[in-house]
């Protein structure tokens, strides 16, 4: 997982340089502006527009600064929430392989408590207040490395039944 990490961070060095480059050009450009952007912006717009090219400059300047601390912050939340992610599972791959029997009765029990259409719907607009999520996430679990382990294709090579996903 470490690896999966680095490689998602080194992505976003990459583009952080990528903004970073960008954002220093139009700076440069606001700065020299003085002495060549009044003739460009005057030539484009006209007399009466002479600081128009150096102001659109900042402006973009500045939006980039915007998509720059967007982009920080969304990288921070994806490895963040991979990392919950990857803990949860390394949970249930310790819960499905030491207790199939009662994780099977847990969900038919859910299964058989399940309310009508009326607690389904609020428990897919809401699924943290399903009582029965957790079971259902185990039991999700369960099936995928059940898949995975021994495959319904027999043409599929299955995995040893000890088969950790580390």
């Amino acid at each position: 997982m470490y690896g999966f990490i680095s490689s998602h961070f080194y992505f976003f060095l990459l583009e952080l340089t990528v903004l970073g480059f960008l954002s220093l050009l139009t700076f440069l450009l606001v700065q020299v502006g003085s002495a060549a952007g009044y003739p460009i912006s005057v030539a484009i717009y006209g007399d009466s527009e002479e600081e128009l090219l150096s102001e659109l400059i900042e402006y973009i300047h500045m939006g980039l600064f915007a998509v720059l601390i967007v982009f920080i912050i969304e990288v921070v939340l994806l490895i963040r929430l991979g990392e919950r992610e990857k803990r949860r599972w390394e949970e249930l791959e310790v819960y499905t392989r030491e207790n199939q029997e009662r994780l099977l009765f847990n969900y038919q029990k859910a299964m058989q408590k399940r309310g009508g259409n009326q607690d389904s719907c609020i428990w897919k607009l809401m699924p943290f207040c399903n009582p029965f999520g957790k079971v259902e996430e185990s039991m999700n679990y369960y099936a995928m490395r059940c898949e995975f382990v021994r495959p319904r294709d027999k043409t599929r090579p299955g995995l040893p039944k000890d088969f950790r996903f580390e």
